[in-house]
């Protein structure tokens, strides 16, 4: 049992049953926060397992170890790959592309795995960096601390101010420095991680399979199921192939098309987004009872063809 894996960790001094107590306390909220995930136009969390499609960590081939020697590891690493043998690492990748549905999936992963305890910190709530510094303030005074491995991942590094970057940054050199167990950092492509050398891991796109799977079970989230190979199928027709790479986009796909299957997909990914844009103020509306004029849905512009 995890939980008594958990406990083990600690002694039986009020400090470390203090402790013991947060620690769990924010295991088990994480723990069920990372079974549902936000999706645009649809109103409810939806199950991660109804959406999911197998994640693809993508190493380069080589990564620093702790003693800062170069090894050679797989390229491409599924998710219970990496949490039977993880690694410090940044994660990174563009907006939209999945990273913190990626960091719930392998918090899941660890805690089935029960090899590591998974630490999930979402950088983004008020109260997860003051969460971070507590847990490496704790962990450095309570001796009785035996060294079971944790997995800390920390979700968002891009999503707060430079102030709370660097916080983040101090706190998990600290932590790397008790060698209580790895890293793992998200952060959008091309920004700074401020004072930390972590192995950079990239975030796989969709195969042809993830992307079959992926709308069949987005559209039937809308409650609008499609034809997903054909929408795939008239995707790569238009020269949209790119689209089909990410999640986010791919979703607006399914937005745009829903309850609506003849209508055509623009060649821009700006109008895309307007067309979604329009297409969830419609659903608002009908939502509201308010009638307004509205463009077809079913003609491209100009720009569009």
């Amino acid at each position: 049992d995890l939980m008594e894996k958990f406990w083990s960790l600690f002694g039986k001094d009020s400090k470390s049953t203090e402790f013991g107590n947060w620690l769990e306390l924010k295991f088990t909220a994480a723990l069920n926060e990372a079974h549902y995930v936000q999706a645009v136009a649809i109103g409810h969390p939806i199950s991660i397992v109804e959406i999911y499609q197998p994640i693809r960590l993508l190493t380069g081939g080589r990564l620093m170890n702790v003693s800062g020697k170069i090894e050679e590891v797989p390229k491409s690493l599924s998710a219970i790959d990496f949490v039977r043998d993880p690694f410090d690492g940044v994660l990174m990748a563009g907006p939209g592309w999945g990273k913190t549905t990626s960091l719930k999936v392998l918090f899941i992963a660890a805690a089935t795995l029960r090899k590591h305890l998974p630490i999930l910190l979402t950088l983004r709530k008020p109260e997860a960096v003051d969460d971070l510094e507590k847990l490496v303030e704790s962990l450095t005074s309570i001796s009785t601390y035996r060294g079971q491995p944790m997995l800390l991942l920390a979700d968002g590094y891009d999503e707060v101010s430079k102030e709370k970057q660097m916080r983040v940054s101090a706190a998990i050199e600290k932590y790397l420095a008790l060698r209580c167990g790895p890293v793992l950092l998200s952060c959008r492509s091309h920004y700074i991680v401020y004072e930390l050398n972590l192995n950079r891991i990239n975030l796989g796109s969709f195969s042809q399979g993830d992307q079959i799977r992926f709308v069949k079970a987005y559209s039937a989230a809308l409650g609008h199921p499609v034809n997903a190979e054909v929408l795939i199928a008239e995707l790569r027709n238009r020269g949209l192939a790119d689209i089909l790479k990410h999640a986010l986009l791919l979703s607006l796909v399914c937005v745009v098309k829903s309850g609506q299957p003849d209508t055509a997909i623009s060649r821009s990914v700006t109008r895309l987004i307007q067309r979604a844009l329009d297409k969830l103020a419609f659903r608002w509306d009908h939502e509201k009872g308010v009638t307004r004029e509205a463009e077809s849905q079913n003609t491209l512009d100009g720009q569009d063809r």
